[in-house]
C-alpha cells in the first residue's frame, strides 16, 4: 500500500503494476493504482474501531483504478487484513518510509 499526496489531504492505494513508458525518447515512470476507502462504521465492530488504527476496503468501481506518476507517492505504509468475514478490508498502520520512490527506481 502506498499513501498518496491528493487535494483532500492524504489517499490510500493499492500499487498493481510500476513500469516504464518510452515517448520521443523521453522516459515516464508509470504507476497503475487502486484506491482504497474506508470501511463504513455498519461494517465494524467495536474491537475494530479498538484498535486505533484506520480501517480501509479496496474500492471495485471501474473509477478507481488508473494510472498516475510515482512522484505522487508520500510514502509506504503496512496493512493487515481485518478478517474472514470482511473481504477486501484491512488496517492501516502508516510506517514512515520518505524515500520509497527512490527505492522502487533501484
Amino acid at each position: 500500500m502506498v499513501i498518496l499526496k491528493s487535494i483532500e489531504g492524504q489517499s490510500y492505494v493499492k500499487v498493481h503494476l510500476l513500469f516504464k513508458v518510452s515517448i520521443s525518447n523521453t522516459t515516464y515512470d508509470i504507476a497503475f493504482i487502486q484506491d482504497y476507502s474506508a470501511v463504513p462504521s455498519s461494517m465494524l465492530s467495536e474491537d475494530d474501531g479498538n484498535t486505533g488504527f484506520h480501517c480501509l476496503m479496496l474500492e471495485d468501481l471501474p473509477t478507481s483504478m488508473r494510472f498516475i506518476s510515482p512522484e505522487e507517492f508520500v510514502c509506504a505504509a503496512f496493512i493487515v487484513k481485518m478478517d474472514d468475514n470482511c473481504i477486501n478490508c484491512y488496517l492501516l498502520n502508516n510506517l514512515v518510509d520518505n524515500d520509497m520512490y527512490f527505492q522502487l527506481g533501484q
